[in-house]
């Protein structure tokens, strides 16, 4: 299971459930060329958007956009957070994924609460979490993918696929 932060909307654009989706498709079909989506593809070693979408479920963790343009780098508000803390924990308990991987800072702070640890890896700063309802789910909590030193994201990401269930 792969988490970002959250979708973004160009003026006057309206936001549904399915904005997620319908961008991920388009990601797929080529139509978007979205660097984000290209970059954590690559840090799974794979070349095709659509073997690697197929095979991962994906969601923002903010339920609604955060704002159009430059508004779109701003942080969670106060509102989202709990409806984000319950989506997240639904998706999780649903689709009981082994691993999820976390890529946005910006959200760590909204996060449900969960145990954490600091994890040996080569991306500096990274650490892995369990939530206490969820303890076989291992989550990944990892910087974004701009300006994210590539080598060490793919490294990261390798690593945290073998490391052993909690």
């Amino acid at each position: 299971m792969i988490v970002g932060n959250s979708h973004w909307l160009g003026e006057d654009e309206p936001d549904d459930r399915e904005v997620t989706e319908e961008v991920l498709e388009k990601v797929v079909s080529g139509e978007y060329n979205i660097p984000f989506f290209n970059h954590i593809r690559d840090y799974f070693g794979f070349t095709s958007h659509s073997d690697f979408w197929s095979r991962v479920l994906f969601m923002n963790y903010a339920p609604w956009a955060i704002g159009e343009g430059e508004k779109r780098y701003a942080h969670l508000s106060g509102p989202m957070v709990p409806v984000a803390k319950s989506r997240l924990e639904d998706e999780i308990a649903k689709h009981t994924p082994d691993v999820v991987f976390v890529f946005s800072k910006k959200i760590q702070w909204a996060l449900p609460d969960m145990t954490y640890e600091e994890i040996d890896v080569p991306l500096a700063g990274s650490r892995l979490g369990v939530l206490p309802t969820t303890p076989s789910t291992r989550i990944f909590l990892l910087r974004h993918t701009q300006g994210a030193p590539k080598r060490k994201m793919i490294e990261t990401v390798a690593a945290g696929l073998d490391m052993p269930s909690p």
